[in-house]
């Protein structure tokens, strides 16, 4: 139950996540996407009872349906209408759900299945995904041809629609394709709530170097009889927060050069911290790893 409640949490703050990111504010598209996402969730839900991870798996397929969608909406179609885009988002789900209901018999055995047997054919679970793919590729050819706002509506539309038909006709290949992924989704979530302790492990040694090295060179830097860092092009003695925040990606290797070390002596241990932040990382993953195989373990 734990790791249930905490697929749905994530499932919804995901959803929210993306509709707010996806709309310029909270308008007609954050709502729609957030409606049509509790709609299909909801007609799963009844359609098939007790496919909790089924319709979370669809949640989240809808998340990046909704990302995919508005990608090709703002690099394609940037002229297309409001309604238009409104009607391109719900046309596919929609879809979906009613070749749902259709084939409610075929998808409900495939549903309750531990392993379906579509697994065993990936050609029709992911010839759908391929052919609704080279549709959404074809539409790159749009704002190359500098079609009028109005040809943009049809061909937008028109291309949804295409996709809508597909998904409505493979609408059973897709089950296929959430099932897998759903189960995988509460195989996740089984393993992260086992790896919760090691992982907090971790992450306390990692905040430990963290927190070390920033007070090194914070205590360094102001002892120092000029200024070690480069601070946004500015060369100053550093602040506890910006140690903090230069200790953190300097031992995840990322750094932004935002601040540089300058000192011989600074760039000495922010060297060696790159260093332990390799190691830290290598074997701290491994030793997750291994402990959730003998978790795993008979």
């Amino acid at each position: 139950m734990p790791h249930r409640v905490g697929a749905i949490l994530f499932t919804a703050a995901l959803m929210v996540l993306v509709a707010y990111a996806v709309a310029e504010t909270t308008d007609y598209f954050f709502y729609a996407t957030l409606s049509i996402a509790v709609f299909a969730v909801a007609a799963f839900l009844v359609l098939f009872p007790g496919s909790l991870f089924f319709s979370l798996a669809l949640a989240n397929f809808l998340a990046v349906y909704a990302s995919v969608f508005t990608f090709i909406k703002i690099a394609n179609f940037g002229a297309v209408s409001a309604s238009a885009t409104a009607i391109g988002l719900v046309l596919p789900v929609l879809a979906f759900v009613i070749g749902s209901a259709w084939h409610r018999k075929e998808i409900r055995a495939i549903v309750t299945s531990a392993v379906p047997v579509e697994t065993r054919k990936p050609g029709r679970v992911f010839g759908w995904l391929a052919f609704v793919g080279l549709i959404a590729t074809m539409t790159f050819l749009v704002p190359v041809a500098e079609f009028s706002p109005e040809i943009q509506d049809r061909i937008f539309l028109g291309s949804i629609a295409v996709a809508a038909v597909v998904v409505l006709f493979a609408s059973r290949h897709v089950s296929a394709f959430l099932v897998d992924a759903g189960l995988l989704f509460e195989g996740f979530f089984i393993h992260m709530s086992r790896l919760a302790m090691p992982a907090f492990a971790f992450v306390t040694l990692y905040s430990l170097f963290v927190v070390i090295f920033a007070c090194v060179y914070r205590i360094i830097d102001r002892h120092a009889p000029y200024a070690m860092f480069r601070i946004m092009g500015e060369m100053r003695h550093i602040e506890f927060p910006e140690a903090l925040y230069f200790s953190v990606v300097t031992l995840s290797t990322v750094g932004y050069s935002d601040i540089v070390p300058v000192g011989a002596v600074v760039r000495v241990f922010a060297a060696f911290q790159v260093l332990c932040g390799t190691l830290l990382l290598l074997f701290g993953v491994s030793e997750l790893v291994s402990y959730a195989r003998s978790r795993r373990a008979p």
